[in-house]
């Protein structure tokens, strides 16, 4: 892909949108993706292409999502949970904070400045984060039941 170079202008726009909002854009996740369409030409793309190539990126690569969250404190994971959980596709910081254990609100600046590193979330809307891509998304969701905070967790350091 390198050698031949990629020139978004030579892929139907549709596929692209479709690719990016399930990436978020996050280049390891565009690049897994990627990887499975590469042999076909770009005019073969479908959406059950696309979805098929993020599927088995997720069963070759989800082992890496979950160093991910593993990496994540209890503030990242509470706020990715929140944004990812929400009906909007963007919520505000001061929502944001409030649906957090009072605990973890203090950390939250530095939490939604990790998630904005890690390309997780988009925050070009600073006080109105939202989740970057649906297929990480997905998988936290269906993989971390977990990490969901609840009182009894939260006071013994576990999430």
């Amino acid at each position: 892909m390198v050698d031949k170079g990629f020139n978004p202008f030579a892929y139907p726009p549709m596929m692209l949108k479709f690719i990016f909002d399930l990436s978020g854009r996050h280049p390891f996740i565009l690049q897994g993706m990627l990887e499975y369409l590469w042999t076909d030409t770009p005019s073969e793309w479908d959406t059950l292409k696309i979805r098929n190539s993020s599927l088995k990126f997720i069963r070759e690569h989800g082992n890496n999502f979950q160093r991910w969250v593993g990496a994540f404190g209890m503030p990242e994971k509470a706020i990715y949970r929140t944004l990812a959980e929400s009906s909007k596709s963007d919520m505000n910081v001061s929502d944001i904070r409030s649906s957090l254990d009072k605990n973890l609100r203090p950390e939250s600046d530095d939490a939604l400045n990790i998630l904005s590193y890690h390309g997780i979330i988009d925050t070009n809307d600073p006080s109105n984060p939202k989740v970057a891509g649906t297929l990480f998304r997905t998988w936290f969701i269906e993989h971390t039941l977990d990490y969901k905070p609840n009182e009894k967790l939260l006071k013994h350091g576990q999430f």
